[in-house]
């Protein structure tokens, strides 16, 4: 649906209110023909007021305009390629239409790239705090075999002990 705009324009020193879907240049543009018009038809002949060069500069606006829509319906039956200005209308539209489309895409896309982003930097957070446990699981491992290889070790010590104390008090049993 195309947008519409509130533009004022002068006709004849008069003023008017026009509605439409067209810039401000271009409605401008059509401003300044008519006044041309009417201003023309004012200098040919001093007896045209206002009213009168208007219905002139309408008689002369619509002759042209039914001239180059008769000319565009032959070219029309002429060449089937041509293309309507409805059809360019509804093409301009589409592509209009495509272009926001595709702004909403961009958009979208940036937010979920934001969010992947995101998701990627919690993702090495948490690589991150892995990494430090599994050193730490490490580290706890070793301590734990060498905390294993030292046990071993006071066994052995308290074997040896108990056997030689088990010898001393043979030996202290055998002098008593």
């Amino acid at each position: 649906m195309p947008e519409y705009y509130s533009y004022e324009i002068n006709i004849c020193g008069k003023k008017y209110r026009v509605q439409t879907d067209e810039n401000k240049e271009y409605v401008k543009k059509i401003e300044d023909l008519i006044n041309s018009k009417i201003n023309q038809f004012k200098k040919a002949d001093k007896n045209f007021d206002n009213y009168a060069s208007l219905i002139f500069t309408t008689f002369v606006i619509s002759d042209k305009y039914l001239k180059v829509l008769t000319q565009l319906e032959a070219e029309k039956r002429e060449r089937p390629e041509f293309i309507s200005l409805a059809e360019v209308k509804r093409i301009k539209d589409e592509k209009n239409q495509l272009a926001e489309d595709l702004d909403k895409t961009v958009l979208e896309k940036d937010k979920y790239l934001q969010e992947l982003i995101q998701k990627n930097s919690e993702v090495d957070i948490l690589k991150s705090k892995l990494m430090d446990i599994e050193k730490s699981i490490e580290t706890k491992e070793e301590e734990v075999l060498l905390m294993e290889e030292m046990m071993r070790e006071l066994e052995q010590k308290n074997k040896k002990l108990s056997h030689d104390l088990f010898l001393l008090r043979e030996e202290i049993e055998i002098r008593d």
